[in-house]
C-alpha cells in the first residue's frame, strides 16, 4: 500500500453527512485532548499506568444524534432499518466489537433493508479486521457494503477491508476526483491543493 493509493482512496466519494460527520467526531477527539481528559491507564494490569485517550464516548453518542435522519446509529437500542448504518466504534467499542455490531446489523436486525455500513473507529487492529473478513466478503456477495473509516484528531481515511489483492500487493482502491475533507466544503483535491 502507498501514500498514493491512500490519497486515491480518500478521492472516492463519500455521502455529504458521512463527512459532515467526521469533521464532528474530530472536533470531538481535539476538545477531549485540549480538556487534558487523558488519565492513567489503572484497570488494565498490561497497561503498566501508560496514559490513554479517555473522552466521553456516551456525549459523542449524543452529539451525532442527527445522523440518524440519513442513517441507522449503531450502537443505540433502536434503529428504524434504513438502507445505510453507521457504527461508532470509539472508546470502550473496538475494532472488533464494531465489527462485529457491523455485521449483526446487516446480515440480522436489518437484513432485507441495509445496503451499506459506515464503520467509524479510532484505531486499527489488523488481526480484528481478519477475524471478519470473511463476514464482509458474504455481506458484499448478498450486496450490502461494509466501509471502514478510521478517524483521528489530525484527519481520516478509509481502509479496505477486502477485495482482490493485486500483483505489487495493495488493495485496488478507486477514486471519483474528490477529497472527502474538502469534499464537504464543496471543493476539488486540486482546489485545495492550489
Amino acid at each position: 500500500m502507498t501514500v498514493g493509493d491512500v490519497l486515491r482512496a480518500m478521492e472516492e466519494g463519500h455521502p455529504e453527512y458521512i463527512a459532515t460527520m467526521l469533521d464532528q467526531v474530530q472536533d470531538w477527539m481535539v476538545a477531549v485532548l485540549s480538556s487534558q481528559e487523558i488519565v492513567p491507564n489503572e484497570d488494565d494490569f498490561t497497561g503498566l499506568g501508560e496514559r490513554r485517550f479517555q473522552g466521553d464516548p456516551e456525549n459523542l453518542m449524543g452529539q451525532l444524534e442527527w445522523v440518524s435522519a440519513y442513517a441507522d446509529l449503531l450502537p443505540a437500542p433502536a434503529h428504524q432499518k434504513r438502507s445505510e448504518a453507521v457504527v461508532i466504534a470509539i472508546g470502550p467499542i473496538d475494532v472488533d466489537e464494531g465489527l462485529r455490531i457491523a455485521v449483526d446489523h446487516a446480515a440480522l436486525f436489518a437484513r432485507d433493508a441495509c445496503k451499506r455500513v459506515w464503520v467509524v473507529c479510532d484505531n486499527w487492529i489488523v488481526g480484528d479486521a481478519l477475524r471478519y473478513l470473511q463476514h464482509v466478503t458474504v455481506l458484499y456477495e448478498m450486496g450490502i457494503h461494509v466501509r471502514f473509516l478510521l478517524v483521528t484528531p489530525w484527519g481520516w481515511t478509509e481502509i479496505p477491508l477486502g477485495g482482490t489483492v493485486r500483483e505489487k500487493g495493495y488493495f485496488p482502491w478507486r477514486g471519483e476526483g474528490r477529497s472527502p475533507r474538502n469534499h464537504s466544503r464543496g471543493t476539488t483535491g486540486e482546489d485545495a491543493a492550489s
